[in-house]
């Protein structure tokens, strides 16, 4: 599966936080201002993550300006203005071969929007209420359009992870959800690739419906009727008479594997 996704919103809406979640779902992140973030760090002999985060409204005492303020100099006056209008996309583009899940953290303009829909990306609009309009042009946010997204983050962190799951339409794997202790989201069917339930003795929702490969080792529950499509039931030590192997390889028949305690579609 190909996706490429890209953040946009004010300064503060959450963009950064999605970003995180969205690269523990498998997402590479890459972000338009990290060339510019690291020529500055670099000019100032800063760590780089002094250019991230809260950090960037700190004010640099010798200078009596901002981080940000520095960086939307340097890229959009001189960068974009100057050099030339898409040169941060030209550099971010340099990153995108062979990468199968991306996101781009950090969409703050019309045209790096436009960019990611022309690749058959989906723009994500995360809206925060209450968040102050800054008059510089990249904080200005950008044009939505018909078939972009909008997430809203009025809430928990968990909302808001849970607002993202229900939008994208991933397979993931199920263990994020429980070392996370996520919820996860009940209005939609989740299809996932691997679930791998080792050390984690929680119940598994009845919407996830299928699953290439189960790994129950450790698992302390039995597993529901609804869960099919398996492949590869990885056992361990589980006690095999709990596992409903019918309903699990959907009729089809099955092998067991004594050395690796393990059972195969055949």
């Amino acid at each position: 599966m190909n996706m490429i996704i890209g953040l946009a919103g004010r300064s503060g809406s959450g963009k950064t936080t999605a970003a995180i979640m969205l690269q523990d779902l498998g997402f590479e992140p890459i972000a338009f201002a990290e060339p510019l973030k690291r020529a500055l760090a670099a000019m100032f002999d800063e760590d780089y993550e002094m250019w991230e985060g809260n950090c960037k409204n700190d004010i640099i005492p010798d200078l009596g300006i901002t981080r940000r303020s520095l960086m939307q100099t340097l890229g959009t006056d001189w960068g974009q203005n100057i050099v030339d209008n898409n040169i941060w996309i030209k550099l971010a583009e340099r990153k995108l071969a062979d990468k199968k899940l991306v996101v781009f953290t950090d969409v703050r303009f019309d045209t790096e929007a436009d960019w990611v829909r022309e690749r058959g990306g989906k723009i994500l609009h995360i809206d925060r209420d209450g968040l102050q309009v800054m008059d510089h042009e990249s904080e200005r946010g950008i044009e939505r359009k018909n078939n972009d997204i909008v997430v809203y983050n009025n809430g928990s962190f968990l909302e808001l992870f849970n607002n993202l799951a229900m939008v994208l339409p991933l397979r993931v794997s199920y263990q994020y959800y429980l070392a996370a202790d996520k919820p996860i989201p009940t209005n939609e069917v989740i299809e996932v690739e691997t679930l791998e339930l080792f050390m984690y003795p929680h119940l598994i929702p009845a919407n996830i419906i299928s699953a290439k490969t189960v790994d129950v080792r450790g698992y302390e529950h039995v597993l529901p009727d609804t869960l099919t499509g398996v492949d590869t039931l990885i056992c361990g030590d589980y006690d095999r008479t709990k596992l409903p192997l019918q309903t699990l390889f959907s009729g089809s028949g099955f092998s067991w594997n004594d050395e690796l305690k393990t059972y195969h579609r055949i």
